[in-house]
């Protein structure tokens, strides 16, 4: 899964949204924007492409919408992104693929959507990235036992300040999930404390995560200021842009089954002076409301280095296309290490992959999956019994 396509589509939004609403006056004082968008919903899919089952979840903020899915046989996520800014108010909505299965740098692979939403029911074509197959997707909205009602929580700030003979802006965005009030309350309660400490949300005035975007909104803008007033101004090496700082999280809903709800966090900063998306984190969560736990790898599995390594290698060549062994002929590394940093479906495990980490920086994110077949004699009886593995 590519960071890189992710981070671009997110700061495009955020940056554009709150650009649009921003201005300066003469006086060099800053107008803060703080802007809660109204338009939000959270739906869960069910459903088939092409006849074959799958499971789709869409986040809508504003006109932008973005979202995953997986077929129910295989189990790996694919992201949804629009190839501009979203279309929710159109008659039809443009996503393409983000497919862990397919590097950045091979289009063929990689399909796209249009589809049209009315009330509960989703219907568009699929198309391959080849334009080879375009098949039928028919989706219903569908909250099962076991899957979680959530809702959207959005917030898009800026601040424009003179410094010397530049303006400069720092845009704040935040993309959160939290608990729908048809929670059942005692597990909204376990969800909400669970994303808090995921965000690093958890101090005394902090309650909620309305309270959460409120106080990092401060804090960030108040550390703006300070590091503005240390920057020195160079025209003639960097454009006017380059100067700007961007802050953004966005908490998206993967998978939500069984009573699992999987959630990734996707963290942009750029603190000034340097290209647009220089740091770009994606962390998950595997949250188990229903038993009050948050499965962690060390939960899950015992983690063998010397077993788990050539596993994941052989999913590394099959995604670059590589001989067998010959990882260092596309990536950084002649072995894949482990990571911490996981999710989980119905049918497996995925290790995420920091952007420069095992391949080159442009690559973005490296996702790897393997299904439980390959993993079964690692994992935990405790995680065994909880999944029905």
């Amino acid at each position: 899964m590519s960071a890189k396509k992710v981070s671009m589509a997110i700061m495009l939004f955020s940056l554009a949204y709150v650009g649009c609403k921003n201005t300066h006056s003469d006086n060099n004082k800053h107008r803060e924007q703080n802007n809660v968008i109204r338009n939000t919903w959270y739906k869960h899919y069910m459903g088939t492409i092409g006849g074959k089952q799958v499971v789709a979840d869409l986040q809508c903020y504003g006109k932008y919408i973005q979202g995953s899915y997986y077929f129910i046989d295989k189990g790996i996520i694919i992201n949804l992104l629009p190839p501009g800014h979203g279309t929710a108010d159109t008659s039809y909505i443009a996503f393409i693929e983000n497919d862990p299965g397919v590097p950045d740098d091979d289009s063929s692979g990689s399909g796209s959507w249009q589809l049209n939403i009315q009330d509960s029911i989703a219907k568009g074509k699929w198309t391959s990235g080849n334009g080879k197959t375009i098949t039928d997707i028919d989706l219903k909205e569908d909250y099962p036992q076991g899957t979680y009602p959530l809702a959207v929580l959005v917030k898009g700030d800026s601040v424009k300040e003179r410094k010397g003979v530049v303006y400069v802006t720092a845009a704040s965005f935040y993309d959160l999930l939290q608990p729908s009030d048809k929670m059942n309350r005692d597990e909204a309660g376990f969800l909400q404390a669970a994303i808090l400490h995921f965000l690093g949300g958890e101090v005394p005035d902090v309650k909620n995560i309305h309270d959460y975007m409120e106080q990092e909104n401060k804090s960030y803008f108040d550390n703006f200021k300070k590091l503005l007033a240390d920057m020195q101004i160079d025209r003639q090496t960097h454009e006017d842009w380059e100067y700007n700082f961007d802050h953004t999280r966005q908490l998206q809903a993967l998978y939500n089954n069984n009573g699992m709800l999987i959630l990734q966090l996707g963290a942009s900063d750029k603190t000034g002076g340097g290209m647009m998306g220089s740091h770009f984190r994606n962390k998950y969560i595997c949250i188990d409301p229903g038993q009050k736990t948050v499965w962690q790898v060390k939960d899950i599995m015992d983690m063998d280095e010397t077993k788990l390594s050539p596993l994941l290698g052989e999913a590394a060549c099959n995604i670059f296309r590589l001989p067998k062994g010959k990882l260092t002929d596309r990536l950084r590394v002649d072995t894949i290490p482990l990571t911490d940093n996981i999710y989980i479906t119905g049918m497996g495990v995925t290790f995420c992959y920091y952007p420069g980490v095992i391949a080159p920086e442009e690559d973005g994110e490296i996702s790897l999956f393997l299904p439980y077949t390959k993993l079964n004699k690692w994992l935990k009886g405790d995680f065994k019994k909880r999944m029905s593995l």
